[in-house]
């Protein structure tokens, strides 16, 4: 494949991701019962894929930097959707665990985001529809061939 094609694939990749985030964060912002900032979303996601992991080992995997990590943990903690929870051989490893309420705050936001992603979906012909579904199918499929790690 010449070097046009993987920049084509690159860009379109991409351009994927505001968009998708972009209307992820509005929704979640939409959600006020779930008293959770936009900003803690992505936390509580990385904790549910990974389970228990160090405070800099999340921060460093959505880019988020270690003052801001503590504030963002701190309120996650004061909300009881995380915790906190030392090491059994040394105290002073302290990992962070998502909590059942904070399962059930994705769980929430996850029902929001699909719900407005069905609204949007609607406007689309039965044609569009079964096409993006194969698309996203295969596109699914294939990027998971490429993925080094989980976020």
């Amino acid at each position: 494949m010449d070097n046009r094609e993987y920049e084509k694939i690159t860009d379109n990749l991409i351009n994927f991701i505001p968009i998708f985030r972009g209307i992820f964060m509005k929704i979640c912002e939409k959600d006020k019962s779930a008293n959770i900032f936009k900003s803690q979303y992505p936390i509580l996601g990385v904790l549910k894929r990974n389970g228990p992991m160090h405070m800099s080992e999340i921060g460093s995997l959505l880019g988020i930097s270690k003052a801001n990590m503590t504030c963002l943990v701190d309120k996650l903690i004061e909300e009881n959707k995380v915790r906190r929870l030392a090491d059994k051989s040394d105290r002073r490893i302290v990992r962070i665990e998502i909590t059942e309420k904070g399962r059930n705050a994705l769980t929430g936001a996850k029902h929001l985001v699909k719900e407005e992603f069905k609204r949007k979906l609607s406007i689309l012909s039965q044609n569009d529809i079964t096409e993006l579904s194969y698309d996203l199918e295969n596109i699914k499929k294939i990027v998971s061939k490429i993925s080094e790690e989980k976020i």
